[in-house]
This record gives C-alpha cells, structure tokens and sequence, in this order.
C-alpha cells in the first residue's frame, strides 16, 4: 500500500468533507488530553462554527470531556484516515432531549489515504496539460501532478470554488504520444491556495470501460519505464 499525508484548510472543503462523513455515517473515535484510550461517536450535525458529536461510548467516558480542552479525533472512511483537533464547548442535551457534546469546527484537516498500486509522479518540467470539463462549464485546461490506476492529481488555474466533493467531471488525458484517455472522474478532495491561484484537486476515475483500464495501465507502465530511465523517484 502506499500512503499519502494531505491537509485541508479551505473551510468549503472542510464542511462539504464533513457534511459527506456525516451522510455516510462514519464513526469518529475521540480523544481527550491525557488519556490515551479513544472513545467512540458520530457527527449528528454542523451549525455555524460548531460540530454536534453524539455522546461517546462506553458512556463512563462523556465525564472526561471537560470545555476548552482541545481533543483529538479520527474518522476513517473508504481507506482514508481523517484527522483533526477541536475545541470543547460544551456537553449539553439537544432539542430531541439526547445528550451530545458540542465542539468547534475544525480549522484544518489531515488524512492520509491509502492506495492500492502506485502512483507516478511526474517532474514540473514534464507536468502534463489535460481537458476536464466541470460542470456546468466547458472544457479547460488543467496541470496533471501524477496519476494512478485508480485517479490523479490536477490543478486547475483560478478558483474553482463551484467544485464539490462527489462531484463528476469529464477528463481528456493525453500524455507523450499516448493516445486520448476519455473517462469520467469523482471530486475526492479539492483546495484552492490564494497565493497561487491554482485549485488543487484529487480525483478517482470511475466508470472506466475495460479497454479504458488496459490504456490506464499501458499508459502508466510507460510513465514508469520513462521514470526509471531518467532516474525519477516513484
């Protein structure tokens, strides 16, 4: 497996992340200071600046929370590992009388997403354009970072604040002499940087035919063989 570490700081990104965990129902595991064991919940809800946690099991542990302590949380989901720090408010019952703990929304967001097969990264120098299409705009041009059998990295020039996870977008990749790749792509994560202008993307193809599968992986094999020439680390 390899693993890749990434932060998310836009707080779109960060509520639209949230609000997909929530919908699928993911449980968190919670942490406060100090203690070493991790207790577990779920998100019932995002208001304002807060997340709404349910009451943690085994129940002994909903004394140990206490307001201002920063705690320590983890979801896991489709072989990513999300990870943030929140703040405490308060512990308090809800208007459907249930007990729940109220804490802040998180200011960012690390996981580390485990992939099956490799990813090659490909050197700025060789940092190949693409078509996608998002919509409901036309075709435009992005930047492919690196790529996988199972997606890719892109970055888009402007900021694309319209794109959401889950979203589908169409991807013309065509690398070297390569032959056209159409395929169909879902918005896994995305984050845009004010001092670069560039919206950062990571993308899971899907929907891909089987002759689009075997072009994938000519296409990649050949990006290897390339690498491994030029001495490029995989």
């Amino acid at each position: 497996m390899v693993e890749s570490l990434e932060t998310i700081e836009s707080p779109e990104t960060i509520v639209s992340t949230l609000e997909s965990l929530i919908d699928s129902r993911c449980m968190l595991s919670v942490s406060p200071p100090g203690v070493k064991d991790f207790f577990t919940s779920f998100i019932l809800r995002i208001e304002g600046n807060s997340l709404y946690i349910d009451q943690v099991m085994p129940l002994t542990g909903n004394e140990l929370f206490k307001p201002g302590q920063n705690l320590n949380i983890r979801i896991s989901h489709k072989n990513i590992s999300y990870r943030f720090t929140s703040e405490h408010i308060r512990y308090s019952i809800d208007d459907s009388g249930f007990h729940c703990h109220q804490i802040s929304l998180p200011t960012r967001i690390d996981y580390l997403e485990k992939r099956s097969g490799f990813r090659i990264q490909l050197k700025l120098a060789e940092s190949q354009p693409i078509r996608i299409a998002i919509p409901p705009e036309e075709f435009c041009e992005a930047t492919l970072e690196n790529i996988s059998q199972s997606g890719a990295c892109i970055r888009i020039r402007g900021n694309h604040i319209p794109l959401e996870t889950c979203n589908v977008i169409d991807c013309n990749i065509q690398i070297a002499q390569s032959s056209p790749l159409a395929c169909k792509a879902v918005i896994k994560h995305y984050q845009y940087s004010t001092k670069t202008d560039i919206t950062k993307a990571g993308v899971e193809f899907c929907q891909l035919s089987f002759p689009a599968e075997k072009q994938l992986h000519k296409l990649l094999m050949k990006l290897q063989r390339h690498n491994i020439r030029t001495d490029m680390t995989l």
